[in-house]
C-alpha cells in the first residue's frame, strides 16, 4: 500500500480503471476522467495532491477531501486500510520541523573553543558554554560561536567576529526566534541561580558579567524584548531585576521605555549605570564587582 496520499489515491482510481495524469509533477493537482462514466478522451476531474479534494470540470461533482473520494470510487476499503489524514499531517509537520532544527543546529565544521581567553572569559569558563570556532563563509571571516540553550532545548545560536571588521559583528542561526530567548538561561539557572537577575542588551554583555558570577541575562536587542520574557523570568522565581543596558541613548531608551515599564510591577526594579558610551561587557572589573555587591544585598 502507498504511503503517501497521492500514492493511495493514484493506486485506487487505477484499480478503478482511470488513468491519472501529473501525479508525478510539481502542480498542486492531478487529473482522472471522471468516475461518473465522461472525460474518457478529456481528463476532467481534478484533485488536490495534498488532501484529496476534488472537482468534476463537466458534472460539476465535488467532494472536500480523500474520504470523499474514496466513497465516490464505491467505498469498498475497510477504514483500518484508509491512510490516517493526521499521519499524513504529522508527517508534514515533522518535515518541517527536521529543517527547522537543521537551521539551527551548530554549523558543519564548527570547532570546540581551544585558543584560550577571549574577551577576558576564561578557557574554562568558554568550554562550559560549549562555545566554538567556526569560519563563516557567507561574510568570511572567524567568529566564536555559543550554542544557546534554553530549558534544554538547543534554540538556536550566536557568534561574533574575532576580527577586527565591521561588517555584521553578530550572527545568529537562521530562523533563531531571538523574541523567545534569554541568553544564558540554562547556564543562569544551572550555575548562578537566584531571586536577582542583571538584564543587559547583548549575549556578550551577559557573558562578562556571568564570569564574574552575576546572574545576567541578555534580552538579545531592544526590538527583540517581549512580555513572553517575564514568563522565563518569573519561572526563574526572580523577585529583582536590575536593568544594565548600555551607556549610549539607545541603552537609556530602552531602559527607561522599554524594560522598566515593563518589570514593574512583576519584580522590583532597579537601575546599574555604565560609564557613558560604555556596555557591561567593557565595564571594569571593579564596577562588575560592584554590581555583584549589590546584587548579593538583594539575593540577601
Amino acid at each position: 500500500m502507498a504511503t503517501d496520499l497521492t500514492g493511495f489515491l493514484v493506486a485506487h482510481l487505477e484499480a478503478h480503471g482511470l488513468r491519472v495524469t501529473g501525479a508525478d509533477g510539481s502542480g498542486a493537482n492531478m487529473l482522472t476522467e471522471c468516475f461518473n462514466g465522461h472525460g474518457v478522451n478529456t481528463p476532467c476531474l481534478s484533485i488536490r495532491k495534498s488532501d484529496g479534494a476534488f472537482n468534476c470540470f463537466s458534472c460539476k461533482v465535488k467532494g472536500h477531501d480523500w474520504k470523499a473520494l474514496i466513497r465516490a470510487l464505491g467505498g469498498e476499503l475497510p477504514d483500518e486500510e484508509l491512510p490516517d489524514p493526521f499521519g499524513i499531517l504529522n508527517a508534514q509537520l515533522n518535515n518541517h520541523t527536521k529543517q527547522q532544527q537543521s537551521s539551527l543546529a551548530v554549523p558543519w565544521g564548527a570547532e570546540p573553543w581551544r585558543f584560550g581567553r577571549y574577551r577576558g572569559l576564561s578557557q574554562g569558563f568558554l568550554d562550559r558554554l560549549e562555545a566554538k570556532r567556526w569560519y563563516d563563509d557567507r561574510k568570511r571571516c572567524r567568529r566564536i560561536l555559543f550554542p544557546i540553550w534554553q530549558h534544554r532545548k538547543l534554540m538556536g545560536w550566536v557568534a561574533r567576529r574575532t576580527d577586527d571588521g565591521t561588517e555584521m559583528k553578530y550572527r545568529n542561526a537562521d530562523g533563531m526566534k531571538s523574541t523567545h530567548i534569554l541568553y544564558p538561561l540554562d547556564f543562569v539557572q544551572q550555575h548562578l541561580h537566584g531571586k536577582v537577575v542583571v538584564l543587559v542588551e547583548g549575549p556578550l554583555d551577559a557573558l562578562r558579567l556571568c564570569h564574574f558570577r552575576i546572574p545576567a541575562l541578555a534580552i538579545m536587542g531592544t526590538p527583540n524584548w517581549r512580555k513572553r520574557k517575564l514568563s522565563l523570568l518569573r519561572r526563574l522565581g526572580i523577585q529583582h531585576c536590575i536593568i544594565c543596558t548600555d551607556g549610549d541613548a539607545a541603552g537609556r531608551q530602552c531602559r527607561y521605555e522599554t524594560l522598566e515599564p515593563s518589570l514593574e510591577g512583576w519584580f522590583g526594579v532597579e537601575h546599574f549605570l555604565p560609564p557613558d558610551d560604555e556596555d557591561p561587557g567593557s565595564m571594569s572589573a571593579q564596577l562588575c564587582r560592584q554590581l555583584r555587591g549589590r546584587v548579593e544585598e538583594l539575593a540577601g
